[in-house]
């Protein structure tokens, strides 16, 4: 299935008519139109999206965006070849697992726990930002000190209050 037809089959399913799409995601009705006819596809590149959603499973695929903010749950969330700032704000805990950070990736809780699988080669600077929030680091099982790269570029930041960021450093 194509996108046109994915496009097509989700705003029938959700209810939507273009134009309520359109006005959703900030767009025309026309590029609506445009996009469910094949004629021509979103920009690859967007600038800034917000996202409210409840979901058991997010996946992050190929995204490649200055901002992405994620306000919602997700029980599971898999981020691969994506880059940019990502941020997931959420009451609830987060299991996460990213091949590799491009950019930042924020996660804003509170009274919750983050898991962030990465592998060991990927890691990047962590930083806490929140208040009463604890950084923990795991490779192999076992809890373990870890000093930061001197990477300043690419960052996983825990904010938020009284939230666990748990990064679980895995093999390749």
């Amino acid at each position: 299935m194509n996108f046109s037809e994915k496009l097509k089959e989700i705003r029938k399913k959700e209810g939507l008519s273009q134009e309520q799409l359109a006005e959703k995601i900030g767009v025309s009705r026309q590029a609506i139109t445009k996009w469910e006819t094949g004629k021509g596809l979103p920009d690859k590149y967007a600038d800034h999206c917000e996202i409210g959603a409840s979901v058991k499973f997010l996946v992050i695929k190929n995204l490649h965006l200055r901002r992405l903010e994620y306000d919602g749950d997700a029980g599971q969330v898999l981020i691969s070849d994506s880059s940019g700032s990502l941020e997931f704000t959420a009451k609830m805990d987060y299991d996460i697992t990213v091949d590799k950070i491009t950019g930042r990736l924020d996660v804003n809780q509170w009274k919750a726990k983050a898991i962030v699988h990465i592998p060991e080669k990927n890691i990047v600077n962590v930083v806490n930002k929140g208040r009463k929030c604890e950084v923990y680091y795991v490779k192999d099982g076992s809890v373990t000190e870890y000093e930061n790269p001197a990477d300043d570029k690419n960052e996983l930041s825990v904010s938020g209050i009284s939230s666990e960021l748990i990064v679980n450093l895995t093999k390749d």
